[in-house]
């Protein structure tokens, strides 16, 4: 078998002379046809890859037209905080250990999903793994907190705003933005150190090595914790919360707006930014549709056959980076301001 041949993951079905029906694997999964193969194959390789790569390069653009307008100012930092989870979720994107494991050339067994080279390449793709891992739990966990904190933040403002301008200063809504990435890192760190590697000699030269949780215990509780408690309380918790949340602000201020167009221009003043709101409000609402549409896909998967549920599964994965990636056009179409800041920048940058 040519090492071109390899590379696609295409083994034999049986030994026998006569031409046999090729069989397409992406680790453990069979595809039915060569057309199913491809589909994952550049979706996995080149389209989620470009989309983080876009996306990132959008979100750094973006913090730079929320410093223009000043990072000093509550919303301005919680926006941002989302957009640097994003970005920390989209570098998992570029997990290029992982596209080598499933499509990497000169493997001997295609069918296994597992980094079948020297051994010291393995060991130096299982830390990469390792490492993007880490960065798209922390972006992923993180960027579920603070449409909570961006909820909470708007709550106030609108209807205690004396207590908003004591109680959310600029120190706090940064020690609580930081806060919503440290609070995840002991649990990732956990999660993670209940894996091992599994580790086998193919020949003289190449070594099986894939990292697998383990079987213990302590392991199985963590992972039944990590489905049950964890992965539930940042989707169906975080979601309600931020749900209930968004419809009392919206009526509040859809009530608020009517009553400040038949009052005088001296009686109409607000003591919060229905610009900021509505910017605001918006980012929510995103989060709520693509987080919502991601638990129901996670929650149909358990009733799906394989090659369906492999299927799925990269939807899930692919709708995410289209929302991490969509934190720009959100700011200059919902906010004048921020929009005029980016002609600024574009008109400096000529």
């Amino acid at each position: 078998m040519s090492n071109s041949t390899q590379a696609l993951g295409r083994v034999p079905t049986t030994r026998s002379t006569t031409l046999a029906t090729p069989a397409y694997y992406i680790c453990l999964i069979k595809m039915d046809t060569f057309e199913q193969y491809m589909f994952v194959y550049l979706f996995r390789c080149f389209i989620r890859p470009a989309i983080c790569v876009l996306g990132f390069s959008l979100n750094m653009f973006c913090i730079a037209i929320l410093r223009r307008n000043g990072l000093h100012k509550q919303p301005n930092i919680l926006l941002c905080g989302q957009i640097i989870a994003d970005s920390i979720y989209l570098l998992f994107g570029l997990n290029y250990s992982s596209i080598i494991q499933m499509f990497g050339p000169n493997r001997l067994y295609p069918a296994y999903c597992g980094l079948q080279y020297n051994e010291t390449l393995d060991y130096s793709l299982l830390i990469s793994q390792i490492i993007f891992k880490f960065s798209a739990s922390l972006g992923f966990y993180a960027s579920t907190l603070i449409p909570i904190l961006i909820t909470l933040e708007r709550l106030m403002a609108i209807f205690r705003p004396m207590a908003f301008k004591a109680v959310v200063t600029t120190r706090i809504t940064k020690i609580a933005v930081i806060s919503s990435f440290i609070v995840w890192i002991p649990w990732i760190l956990c999660d993670l150190s209940f894996h091992r590697i599994l580790s086998a000699k193919l020949s003289s030269t190449i070594t099986f090595m894939e990292l697998v949780p383990q079987d213990s215990p302590a392991a199985n509780v963590v992972a039944v914790m990590t489905v049950f408690v964890v992965n539930s309380g940042v989707s169906f918790f975080t979601l309600a919360a931020v749900t209930i949340g968004c419809c009392i602000i919206s009526i509040k201020m859809s009530i608020a707006l009517k009553q400040r167009r038949r009052l005088t221009t001296s009686q109409s003043k607000l003591t919060w930014s229905p610009r900021t709101t509505r910017t605001l409000l918006v980012t929510c609402f995103i989060f709520v549709v693509i987080h919502g549409t991601i638990t129901i896909c996670a929650s149909i998967t358990d009733s799906l056959q394989r090659i369906q549920y492999f299927f799925v599964n990269d939807i899930k994965y692919y709708i995410y980076p289209i929302n991490a990636s969509s934190n720009l056009f959100v700011c200059i179409l919902t906010n004048k301001k921020l929009l005029h800041n980016l002609k600024n920048i574009l008109r400096i940058a000529k």
